[in-house]
């Protein structure tokens, strides 16, 4: 007969893989991040850059910029 789960230790397993998921989503969160900036400073350096492209580069920055903010709540919680 099996042995009942221990409520506690399934818990801390639920929790060790939420954190380890919210990590890895944070970390590719910052790598995206990163590299929208290098894009957005890429097209502000270039004098024949589209508007267009700049403020969707603007909107993708502040986009993550919240998300990253967001895992990091949850991250300290």
């Amino acid at each position: 007969m099996p042995h009942p789960t221990d409520p506690s230790r399934w818990q801390a397993a639920v929790v060790a893989a939420a954190r380890t998921m919210l990590t890895s989503r944070w970390r590719h969160t910052l790598e995206t991040l990163e590299s929208a900036r290098a894009e957005q400073a890429q097209l502000r350096a270039t004098v024949a850059a589209e508007r267009r492209a700049a403020r969707a580069a603007a909107r993708r920055i502040q986009q993550l910029e919240h998300l990253r903010a967001v895992l990091a709540r949850e991250l300290r919680a």
